[in-house]
């Protein structure tokens, strides 16, 4: 029997959820993969993200850039976040989003770090383009997850692109999906 049906999808900022369109044609029926369009503001964002986990409870939560760090602020039992923004009350604002808009993650920041507790350690992984342009938070996500729970996409930039996917990230989800 599988554990996992679904994929919530969440794109990060100045993005879509058309992202998780291309993850469904990649893998087919395997899974139903839900991408909602995430609003700028955080709270509007994680409440989404946690109705859509209340909906589907086995459904691991997948989510780039800011949706990683928005993927890291929601229990789940599985979390992979690709190339996630860790601070983005700092971040966002270098990439024009509005200061007030990017304020709004600062009380996220504090109970992401609050929420990494021993059991969502084990259920947390991350995924870190070596070559990323846009931001790196790779040390800092190792000190809250496990070492292991680290992993790279050689040559990788902040986009992930079909083949790394298909690569890196669905041979991870089909190996939790067997444990």
């Amino acid at each position: 029997m599988e554990k996992f049906k679904a994929i919530i999808y969440l794109h990060g900022y100045n993005s879509s959820g058309s992202t998780g369109r291309t993850i469904q044609r990649l893998l087919g029926g395997k899974y139903n993969v839900i991408a909602p369009k995430l609003p700028v503001d955080a709270n509007e964002a994680v409440g989404i993200a946690r109705q859509l986990l209340a909906e589907h409870p086995d459904a691991i939560v997948l989510g780039t850039s800011l949706g990683g760090f928005v993927t890291l602020n929601v229990y789940a039992p599985i979390r992979i976040a690709i190339n996630p923004t860790l601070r983005p009350s700092v971040s966002l604002p270098l990439i024009g989003c509005a200061p007030e808009l990017a304020e709004t993650y600062k009380p996220y920041e504090d109970e992401m770090r609050s929420l990494a507790d021993d059991k969502v350690k084990g259920a947390t992984f991350g995924f870190f383009g070596t070559n990323d342009e846009v931001i790196n938070f790779r040390e800092e996500f190792e000190k809250l997850y496990l070492k292991g729970h680290t992993l790279s996409i050689p040559g990788g930039e902040h986009r992930i692109k079909e083949e790394e996917l298909k690569k890196y990230v669905f041979p991870l989800i089909d190996l939790l999906q067997n444990l």
